[in-house]
C-alpha cells in the first residue's frame, strides 16, 4: 500500500510540475512573429549613450540607433550633457554591454542619415525601447511610417512615464512640444 500511495504521490507531482508554464508580463511587448521583420541575434560590445549601440555579429559590428526613441545627448559633439543623458546612457550599459540580443528592422528605413542601422533592440524578449521610456529616460521620437510597428506600444508607456513624472517628465519644461513633436529643452544643470 505505502509503494502504491508513493508511485501515485511522486506521479501526482510530475504531472503537476509539468502543468506550471511561464506567462510573461502583460507588459513586455515580445519579440515580432511578423514574417516581414528581419531578426538576427548580436551581442552589445559597446554602448555609445542613451539611444545608440554598437553590436558584433561575429567579427562583423554595426552600428545601431534604437528606432522610435530619442534620449537626452550625453556624447555630441558641441553639445553639453543633457539633464537624465548620463542615467540613460549608464542604465544602457549597466544593463547591455556583453548581452546577447535580437535586433530587428521594421518595414521602412534600415539606415538613418548618419549610417546607422535602425533597429528595434530586445533583451530575452523585452523591447529596449520600452523600458528606456517607462523609466522616463527618453521620449517617443522619429516615428516614420512605416517604421512604427512598436509606435503604440511606445506612446502607451510614455504617457505612463510621463503621468509618474519619471526621468525627463520629472524637469518643468525640460520636454518642448509643437505641432506634435517633442524634443529636450537646452536646460543644463
Amino acid at each position: 500500500m505505502k509503494k502504491y500511495l508513493v508511485l501515485v504521490l511522486t506521479t501526482l507531482l510530475l504531472l503537476s510540475g509539468c502543468s506550471f508554464s511561464f506567462t510573461p508580463n502583460q507588459g513586455m511587448v515580445k519579440i515580432p512573429d511578423e514574417p516581414d521583420l528581419v531578426q538576427k541575434k548580436a551581442r552589445v560590445v559597446r554602448v555609445i549613450d542613451g539611444d545608440t549601440l554598437i553590436l558584433a555579429m561575429g567579427n562583423q559590428q554595426k552600428r545601431v540607433r534604437l528606432l522610435l526613441i530619442d534620449t537626452p545627448e550625453s556624447v555630441k559633439p558641441g553639445v553639453s550633457v543633457q539633464p537624465v543623458a548620463k542615467e540613460a546612457s549608464d542604465y544602457l550599459k549597466e544593463s547591455l554591454t556583453d548581452q546577447d540580443v535580437t535586433y530587428a528592422y521594421d518595414l521602412g528605413n534600415k539606415q538613418d542619415k548618419y549610417g546607422r542601422e535602425l533597429c528595434y533592440v530586445f533583451v530575452e524578449g523585452t523591447l529596449v525601447q520600452k523600458d528606456l521610456i517607462e523609466r522616463g529616460y527618453g521620449i517617443v521620437r522619429y516615428a516614420e511610417a512605416p517604421n512604427t510597428t512598436y509606435l503604440e506600444e511606445l506612446k502607451n508607456a510614455e504617457k505612463i512615464a510621463k503621468e509618474q513624472h519619471f526621468g525627463v517628465w520629472g524637469i518643468d519644461d525640460y520636454v518642448q512640444s509643437k505641432n506634435g513633436d517633442e524634443w529636450f529643452c537646452c536646460k543644463v544643470f
